[in-house]
């Protein structure tokens, strides 16, 4: 019988080992309930001839990740309808940011048909903070389709202080029918 005791010692330490790693790789998420709301608000003579649509896939729960695909994703669908130069001006509005979130690996990708629009991290940004990602989008009656990605790079190093961390944020679409002015 004491022969059996070690090894049976060693299989539950190896079994403890497994379960609290395991455990450790799922709870290094964001919050359930808090995702990214999508809001477009419209400006401009000809606000009530936008079409739109947006749809989110992936997981509002962000864990690091190997790319972007895999991160939680935006897909909005918009065009217009009226025989005006409308325009657009796409901005993510930073609702809920914590200090932990702060970081490089923390990254946001803005396509347009896989086309990258723009792209950055989160490291210099502020709670309220209203980051333009896209500004002056000729929006026609051809469907536009754009894409935002927001994940966590798994490919750089991600500081244990970044989980459990809630984040909400929302992507505006401002569109007005002033022709823009460079």
């Amino acid at each position: 019988m004491k022969n059996k005791i070690g090894p049976i010692i060693i299989v539950l330490i190896i079994i403890v080992a497994v379960v609290s790693s395991t455990y450790s790789w799922f709870s290094w998420k964001t919050s359930e309930e808090e995702e990214i709301g999508v809001n477009f608000s419209t400006s401009g003579a000809s606000s009530e001839c936008i079409t739109y649509s947006a749809t989110t896939t992936g997981n509002n729960i962000l864990v690091p990740t190997s790319n972007k695909e895999k991160g939680y994703i935006t897909n909005i669908e918009i065009s217009q309808s009226c025989n005006t130069n409308l325009y657009a001006d796409l901005d993510l509005h930073l609702t809920q940011l914590p200090n932990n979130l702060k970081q490089e690996s923390f990254k946001y990708t803005l396509t347009e048909n896989d086309q990258i629009i723009s792209e950055g991290n989160f490291a210099n940004a502020q709670e309220n903070d209203i980051l333009k990602i896209t500004q002056h989008q000729l929006l026609t009656s051809n469907t536009r389709n754009f894409t935002l990605y927001l994940w966590i790079d798994g490919n750089m190093s991600n500081p244990n202080t970044m989980q459990n961390q809630e984040y909400s944020f929302n992507l505006v679409a401002n569109v007005t029918d002033e022709t823009p002015t460079n």
